[in-house]
């Protein structure tokens, strides 16, 4: 069924347009916060060369809260904040400094509208391989230091959680480094959050 203003020329009702129905409001302030943990991935462990390729790639579901089962859609604001601002990248001991700004300092402690999927860190610029290598290899030869975190809230089968993607990938010089080592670090996080839990009907 339709509903018209002939004056207006524009529709005031439309039954096949769904409506949104509210059945909870979840909140950090009264469920608490969710904590995640750091991420480490390396390409060896230190300069002495042990260790190996050890990359990221995690899903991690954390269950917030109970909501009603009929409940299938969230809305809403959520901040991420971190203890620390080590946004981490090592190579030889040294700290890699990223002035990328997708990769944490714009990112932690701001509110964020969380209605699909929000993208955190994701990809750090990439330094020549000059700042690895020392045998020669060329010093415009391009090398890659990758991270991606992604946070999605799921309402599903009466169940709120926080859906966090971690993705990382140090730099890995295998065939042509033989002195160099990297790290790429996500901090341990809080995650704060104000959500509109509810369905379309």
């Amino acid at each position: 069924m339709r509903i018209v203003d002939p004056a207006a020329n524009r529709v005031v009702v439309d039954t096949d347009e769904r409506l949104w129905i509210q059945t909870n409001w979840v909140s950090s302030a009264d469920v608490g916060s969710v904590s995640l943990p750091a991420r480490t991935a390396q390409w060896r462990a230190n300069a002495s060369l042990s260790g190996t390729y050890t990359p990221v790639d995690v899903t991690n579901d954390v269950i917030v809260s109970s909501v009603s089962p009929a409940a299938n859609v969230v809305d809403g604001m959520m901040r991420v904040s971190a203890a620390s601002n080590a946004k981490q990248i090592t190579y030889r001991g040294g700290t890699f400094s990223t002035e990328n700004s997708s990769f944490g300092s714009n990112f932690y402690g701001r509110w964020f509208q969380c209605s699909g999927t929000v993208v955190g860190d994701h990809f750090v610029r990439a330094p020549t391989a000059a700042v690895f290598v020392s045998n020669g290899a060329p010093a415009d030869t391009p090398t890659y230091i990758n991270a991606l975190i992604t946070y999605t809230w799921i309402a599903s089968g009466g169940t709120l959680k926080l859906r966090e993607r971690a993705v990382l990938g140090p730099f890995n010089g295998s065939g042509y480094d033989t002195v160099s080592y990297s790290t790429i670090t996500i901090p341990a996080r809080t995650v704060d959050f104000r959500l509109f839990v509810g369905s379309f009907v």
